[in-house]
């Protein structure tokens, strides 16, 4: 719990300074957002999974409407965005996000994600993870960079 405190206080302060000028640009050139609802911005939308939030009253307060966030307006990560002075990574799973838009930074996260076999079982079908490096890397990940691969590649 400290060091996660003490990150946070760090990230918070190293933005703050970098807003009032005092810091040379150094700039945050992408994010990549890996997470559950609380960060999720649509990814579920194109997944085969009953944890969607894509229509109201969700979005309600945001100016895209609906998007899959699971708030009324944004998350906490489109709000960082802002305030890096970053576009909000899209999801993922769109199949708009290829090629350079990946590069700028995308948002893996998923409504009813986690590491226990409990996690969203009443959601979406189990799935198989893959251990890789210390990793623990969701078969739907695969799958979706597989698709946007030869996605990439057809163009």
């Amino acid at each position: 719990m400290r060091v996660t405190r003490a990150l946070l206080l760090w990230l918070m302060s190293g933005i703050m300074v970098s807003r009032l000028g005092l810091v040379a640009s150094t700039r945050v050139p992408a994010m990549f957002i890996f997470g559950d609802s609380l960060v999720e911005v649509g990814n579920n939308n194109y997944l085969s999974s009953i944890a969607k939030s894509n229509y109201f009253p969700y979005g309600i307060d945001f100016n895209r409407g609906p998007t899959g966030r699971f708030c009324n307006g944004k998350t906490f990560v489109d709000i960082l965005a802002e305030l890096l002075g970053l576009p909000y990574p899209p999801a993922f799973a769109d199949p708009n996000t290829a090629g350079a838009r990946l590069l700028g930074g995308v948002n893996y996260a998923s409504a009813a994600a986690g590491i226990l076999d409990e996690t969203g079982q009443h959601y979406v079908s189990r799935n198989i993870f893959i251990f890789l490096n210390g990793f623990c890397l969701d078969a739907h990940f695969f799958s979706m960079l597989a698709r946007h691969s030869s996605h990439n590649n057809e163009k």
